[in-house]
């Protein structure tokens, strides 16, 4: 697979980053994309709690093509501490998106990278097989955050 998030990065520098510890000097010292890439990934899967973990359940009960008012109302939700990084994230994906003719990254794509990282990491087999269950109705509703970003952030 191709794409900005899709590639791995240098794993031993992904394995040994404290993302507590990360800031512009360290993020200025990584030279790969794909490693930068990874660190805000793995950046997003170490917030505790899961950036969007609070909101799980209502945006499972949305339609798969959800109503962008309905989206809205359940992000407007969201705590501040939460709210904004997920606009930041948001408006940063819908650039990397407006330019999928390039970086291979359309909103869907982005969604498949980015959805597990925003919720907890499942610990039993039963929070698995759900999180797999559940996992393209996710993405469908991300890729409709971004692709929605100025109505729902406006």
């Amino acid at each position: 697979t191709e794409g900005l998030f899709r590639l791995s990065g240098q794993a031993t520098i992904l394995k040994t980053l404290d993302v507590k510890k990360i800031n512009e000097e360290v993020i200025q010292q990584i030279k790969d994309i794909h490693t930068i890439a990874g660190v805000l990934k793995k950046t997003l899967r170490e917030m505790s709690p899961a950036l969007l973990e609070s909101i799980k359940d209502q945006l499972l009960n949305l339609d798969s093509n959800p109503e962008v008012e309905k989206l809205k109302n359940i992000v407007g939700s969201l705590s501040e501490e939460n709210k904004k990084p997920l606009q930041m994230l948001i408006d940063f994906l819908s650039e990397v998106a407006a330019n999928a003719s390039n970086n291979k990254m359309t909103p869907a794509n982005l969604a498949v990278c980015f959805v597990p990282n925003l919720f907890s990491q499942p610990q039993s087999m039963e929070e698995q097989f759900a999180q797999m269950q559940n996992s393209a109705h996710l993405n469908a509703i991300f890729t409709a955050l971004i692709q929605n970003n100025n109505q729902i952030f406006g």
